[in-house]
């Protein structure tokens, strides 16, 4: 069966949700406390949780995804991944039931704006496609996972950057966050990242690829004489810049800057 569902989504959104008995898959790139709210005390105790979103610092320092949110998630035993390109908003339940529409896991999204699509129930080929798509997307290397230390890091990275200059622009379909004082993004950081960001942060374009980082490894290697494994250390640090929203894992080996440095910030 296939239903159309129009706003407003929380009325079969939430049904789903509190019929939900094993397993419910949350995918959506934004993300806000009502919501979560709303779903934690509807779900059943049996019912395992899993939530996507997307990490850019951008996005929370607009509040348009909380940071508080994912954390309440952790809290309450949730995985919660970062799935920086996602775009599509995908609930399922139970390996049954699949809700696609174009709300987000927040009040408006669930409540207020026009937003449209269609419940699948029961559809055994739809839905193992569905599993099949989620699967390709757990397995990839463009994703990584939420935990309090990650969540800790970025809050403070937030804190710093509101004590400073900036702004934040849609370059290319991606929030980026444009900063008069790079310090503010370093203070909390470790030397291998500090030593990783400056080397991102002198490469010419937004876009870049993995060898024009390793184009000065033997920078990095003088600083670290103890490393003997450069590379591998700085694919490491480049997953770290990730979670953190600084950097967009945008392909394998091809990342993207959420940040610009601009000392001349007005």
């Amino acid at each position: 069966m296939i239903e159309l569902v129009k706003t407003p989504t929380s009325n079969i959104f939430f049904n789903l949700v509190s019929n939900c008995n094993n397993e419910m898959i949350l995918c959506a790139p934004y993300i806000k406390n009502e919501t979560v709210n709303e779903i934690l005390n509807k779900k059943k105790s049996s019912s395992k949780l899993t939530v996507i979103t997307s990490s850019n610092i951008s996005n929370f320092i607009q509040r348009s995804s909380d940071l508080s949110a994912i954390r309440k998630l952790l809290d309450n035993k949730a995985t919660v991944l970062n799935y920086q390109d996602l775009h599509a908003k995908i609930y399922l339940f139970d390996k049954l039931k699949a809700l696609i529409t174009s709300a987000n896991l927040t009040y408006y999204g669930m409540y207020h704006n026009y937003e449209y699509g269609v419940l699948i129930d029961n559809n055994d080929e739809i839905m193992e496609q569905i599993e099949t798509d989620f699967l390709e997307m757990f397995e990839s290397k463009l994703y990584g996972e939420f935990d309090d230390a990650k969540l800790d890091d970025i809050e403070k990275t937030i804190s710093n950057v509101e004590s400073t200059k900036y702004v934040i622009k849609e370059i290319n379909g991606d929030n980026t966050l444009v900063i008069e004082d790079v310090g503010a993004l370093l203070d909390n950081m470790s030397s291998w990242q500090k030593d990783v960001f400056y080397i991102i942060d002198k490469l010419p374009n937004n876009d870049f690829v993995l060898k024009d980082v390793y184009k000065y490894k033997d920078e990095v290697a003088l600083k670290h004489p103890n490393n003997h494994n450069i590379e591998p250390k700085i694919r490491q640090i480049l997953q770290q810049l990730r979670d953190l929203g600084l950097v967009k894992f945008t392909k394998s080996g091809q990342y993207k800057k959420l940040f610009i440095h601009n000392g001349e910030l007005v």
